[in-house]
């Protein structure tokens, strides 16, 4: 086991909202003390590595957003949907923003989104394609638009 597993945070590695100079856990390298881990070609125990580091980032962003928010619960789940975690699994948008306190849905899509995005993630499965919102976007501010002029 390596002697330690905290890594100094340099302005190479630094992750989103981690201060250059402090130091984070670092997970991955925990693996180059394991017997098993050991057996595995150094390009499988590379790409484990990096692996875990991506992980860890996501991990300080959710937390990051999380405790930044002046909704941590609606925070929270929105991004659990975005990574597709089981908490958030079988909850529609409108029941875990009526669940949060909001009334639309709206803002735990945008807030997936953004999170994705931020991240470089790709979409979970059920979420819809882009084209799909683009068509739903249209469809709303037609509809608004006959509305207004009803």
């Amino acid at each position: 086991m390596p002697a330690t597993l905290f890594l100094p945070v340099t302005d190479k590695n630094q992750p989103p909202g981690i201060p250059a100079g402090s130091y984070v856990v670092d997970f991955a390298t925990a693996i180059d003390g394991d017997e098993q881990m050991q057996s595995e070609s150094e390009a499988y125990r590379a790409g484990y590595r990096d692996a875990c580091r991506r992980s860890m980032v996501i991990m300080n962003a959710f937390a990051r957003h999380v405790i930044n928010s002046r909704n941590p619960l609606l925070k929270a789940y929105t991004i659990a949907s975005a990574l597709g975690l089981a908490v958030a699994a079988g909850k529609s948008d409108h029941e875990i923003a009526i669940l949060c306190g909001k009334n639309s849905r709206a803002c735990i899509s945008k807030g997936r989104l953004e999170f994705q995005s931020e991240m470089g993630i790709k979409p979970v499965p059920g979420q819809k394609s882009k084209a799909a919102r683009n068509t739903y976007r249209q469809a709303r501010v037609r509809a608004l638009n006959r509305k207004h002029h009803s």
